[in-house]
């Protein structure tokens, strides 16, 4: 099994609705990407004004697994495509089971430049229950 590593400069992007308002984010971090066999994972930490979070994501050719620690809080959302997949919430008071449901979800990667692109739109629900509409852009590259 191969691994290359290598850091990286990400700027990320995001547009969350929840409960009719919108909240705009827009970050530059220097993380690290790592290629093992056919997947990458890209890591980084996110400082905001709660303190740090890390964040890595796992990225395939057809999906994407978001996972974000930060002290007490973890969520997990994998994103695929058309698809509604389980994601989890695990807060100080205890697990949240909540469902992504990807509307759409481009991942472009240049290993030769090592750079990439990553473009999802995602809902996430809890039951039945919208508890936010998401776009993500992010964009890395060395």
């Amino acid at each position: 099994m191969e691994v290359k590593s290598q850091k990286v400069r990400v700027h990320l992007r995001t547009k969350q609705v929840q409960d009719g308002q919108t909240t705009l984010f827009n970050q530059k971090f220097t993380g690290e990407l790592t290629q093992k066999d056919d997947k990458y994972y890209l890591r980084y930490i996110e400082e905001n004004e709660n303190g740090q979070a890390q964040v890595i994501l796992k990225i395939s050719a057809a999906e994407v697994l978001l996972t974000r620690k930060q002290e007490q809080l973890r969520l997990q959302i994998q994103l695929s495509a058309g698809q509604t997949l389980a994601a989890r919430y695990h807060t100080a008071f205890g697990k949240l089971d909540l469902q992504a449901q990807t509307q759409k979800l481009l991942i472009e990667l240049d290993e030769v430049e090592t750079k990439g692109v990553i473009k999802a739109d995602y809902q996430l629900y809890s039951g039945q229950e919208l508890l936010g509409d998401y776009k993500l852009r992010l964009h890395f590259t060395n």
